[in-house]
């Protein structure tokens, strides 16, 4: 996930935009795929496995 994570960051500026009404919520759908084609499917899995494993 770190090796990612600097990418995925970057996203985080459209994100940002979109929820102050600044990028339309169309983006939104741009913004989902680039974070997967980015790798948060891989993030997104590391972070379940880790909610998982600490589950009370």
């Amino acid at each position: 996930m770190v090796r990612k994570w600097n990418e995925l960051y970057s996203l985080q500026e459209v994100f940002v935009k979109i929820i102050l009404g600044l990028e339309s919520t169309n983006s939104f759908d741009d913004y989902v795929k680039r974070w997967y084609e980015s790798g948060g499917t891989q993030v997104t899995q590391e972070v379940n496995n880790w909610h998982e494993s600490h589950k009370k």
